[in-house]
């Protein structure tokens, strides 16, 4: 539930929607990197130990309960992703884009995830005012 301090007008305009699709996304993501890494030892290239996997589970289980509980730690994280992400992808544009198999598509690939990383960081920083 919104803070009383927004308004009724503002909180039903407003609701947190899509910020469930962070909670989870977060959670899912947490739990698959604890029991898929930490505790069943699979390696992947993002995740390549279990110390590693274990690190990453827990932050994501973190994150997701700073923005379930309104905490300006979540919000600040989804503010740190949303620039990461852009910034990961214009690394990888950088990339030979012809090793791929939809290298066509690319560009366009790389303003749509900016645009959608661009649309989050709005989304919540309309509700900043949620988070104490």
């Amino acid at each position: 539930m919104p803070p009383d301090d927004l308004g009724s007008e503002v909180a039903a305009i407003s609701g947190f929607g899509f910020g469930k699709v962070w909670l989870v996304g977060s959670h899912l993501g947490g739990v698959i990197a604890i029991i898929g890494g930490g505790v069943l030892g699979l390696k992947t290239e993002y995740l390549p130990n279990r110390l590693f996997s274990l690190i990453a589970g827990s932050i994501l289980i973190t994150i997701a309960y700073c923005i379930q509980k309104r905490k300006k730690l979540g919000l600040y994280a989804v503010y740190c992703i949303c620039v990461l992400n852009i910034m990961g992808v214009f690394a990888l544009s950088t990339q030979d884009r012809e090793a791929y198999p939809f290298y066509i598509a690319y560009p366009f690939y790389i303003v749509f995830y900016v645009v959608i990383q661009m649309l989050w960081f709005i989304y919540f920083y309309k509700r900043r005012k949620w988070f104490v």
